[in-house]
Parts: C-alpha cells; structure tokens; sequence
C-alpha cells in the first residue's frame, strides 16, 4: 500500500511539473493575442466594398478580381455559386451582352 501512495504521488508531481497551469495558459493566450483597431478595420472593408461597386457599376470586373482570393466562393440566396471567376463569368457577364 505504502508503495502505491509513493507512486501515485510521483505520478502526481510529474504530471503537475509538466504542464503549465490554466492560469499560465491564459497569460501565454494574452500575449499572442493581436489589438484590432476596429475603426481601421472597418475603414478597410468599406474601401474594399466601394471599389467593388465602382468596379461593377463601370461594367468593366477586370480590377475587381484583386479583390478576391483565387479560392474564394461566392454566396448568392443561400447558393454557393463557385470562385469569384465563376460568378463573374457564369452570372455577371451575361447579363452585360449588349
């Protein structure tokens, strides 16, 4: 019995020594953690979006595709309707045959 206590404490301490507390993981947590500046981010998506409407409303996309990544997906009434190139070439374009 005296022996099981010996190891079970051993197996205590060693599993306590190992592993940083919870309070240890938080602190590391706050110091990776990254300051947003919301308004600056806002700023941005708002020049973002504008450029894509100016971009849309001259009928001509070719600069709107820095906009996107080469993966993005377009979402459309709940419908994924594939990469940003798709759309614009299976539902943007044909609407501007003139």
């Amino acid at each position: 019995m005296k022996n099981f206590l010996y190891l079970l404490t051993a197996l205590i301490l060693a599993s306590s020594c190992n592993s940083p507390t919870s309070d240890e993981n938080q602190k590391t947590e706050m110091k990776q953690e990254e300051v947003i500046d919301l308004a600056t981010e806002v700023q941005a998506v708002k020049k973002v979006m504008k450029t894509y409407k100016e971009t849309l409303e001259s009928l001509d996309v070719t600069d709107s595709y820095a906009l996107f990544t080469e993966d993005s997906e377009v979402l459309e009434q709940g419908k994924i309707e594939g990469t940003y190139r798709d759309y614009i070439a299976n539902h943007i374009a044909p609407t501007w045959s003139f």
